[in-house]
Order: C-alpha cells, then sequence, then structure tokens
C-alpha cells in the first residue's frame, strides 16, 4: 500500500481504493450524525422553555412569568416543580409551583415569596413519562445584594 502525499508510483487502482476508503469513512460519520438527530428529535421533550432567560436575576416579590412552547404533548396532566441542585437524570425539587391540567397554559406566572431563600433555580415540567424539559438556570436574590 502505498501512503503519504507522494502517490506517483501508486498503480491507479490503488489511488482509487484509498480515495474510496477516505470518502466512505466521511460518508459514514454523515449518516451517523443524521441517524443520531432523527433519534433525538424522535425521544425529544414535549415541552420546551421561553423563560425565564439565562442567568435571569430575581428577587423576594417579584412576580415573573414562565413560558414554555407545548409540543403537542399528549399528557393529561403536568406538573411545574422549581429546582435548585445540579441539572441532571436525578434532580432535587425545591418547591412545587402549580399542577397544570390539559389544555395547558403557555405561561404560569409566579409571585415569589418575601422570604424567599436566595439561590440558583431552574425550572422544570413532569409527567408521567421519562422526558423532564429543563429551563436555563436563574437566579432568586436578596434585595441587599445590589441589583
Amino acid at each position: 500500500m502505498y501512503s503519504g502525499a507522494d502517490q506517483s508510483n501508486a498503480p491507479e487502482s490503488e489511488i482509487a481504493y484509498q480515495d474510496y476508503g477516505r470518502y466512505w469513512a466521511e460518508g459514514t460519520k454523515s449518516y451517523i450524525c443524521i441517524a443520531f438527530l432523527a433519534i433525538a428529535s424522535g425521544i425529544s421533550a414535549d415541552f420546551a422553555f421561553t423563560s425565564p432567560k439565562e442567568n435571569a436575576v430575581y428577587h423576594p416579590g417579584d412576580k415573573i412569568k414562565f413560558a414554555w412552547h407545548d409540543y403537542s404533548s399528549k399528557n393529561k396532566t403536568i406538573t411545574l416543580v422549581l429546582a435548585n441542585q445540579g441539572k441532571a437524570h436525578h434532580w432535587h425539587p425545591y418547591k412545587t409551583l402549580a399542577h397544570l391540567r390539559r389544555p395547558f397554559p403557555k405561561s404560569y406566572i409566579w409571585h415569589v415569596p418575601e422570604d424567599f431563600k436566595p439561590d440558583r433555580y431552574f425550572l422544570v415540567i413532569t409527567d408521567s413519562s421519562r422526558n423532564q424539559p429543563f429551563s436555563e438556570y436563574f437566579f432568586i436574590k436578596d434585595d441587599n445584594d445590589g441589583e
């Protein structure tokens, strides 16, 4: 087999074989990517958050509008949960904000209690399936934090 940039002494069939192998490998990568995207879109969540925006800052006493898209969920009920641990398969709920029934609203307004613990939070929409979309992280900061 002839390798390297200089293939001047290689038979034409050998060069064609090497080119075929290189293009086959590149093509295989493309098919793998396409297959992965098709699988991912098939198991994507029924809901996707549009707010809160990433790293948004709120304070006790604020009214926050949380919004999402419903991509034709077949669920009859969902629960909107506030969490403050890391986003992982086994996330930990901090506070249940609402139990919602079909037809689902596209948003929920939450009044942050005056004595609410300052921390970094995110939202989760839960249902009876494994699809549990997370919102971006946002912050509840004390009024004395200067924000």
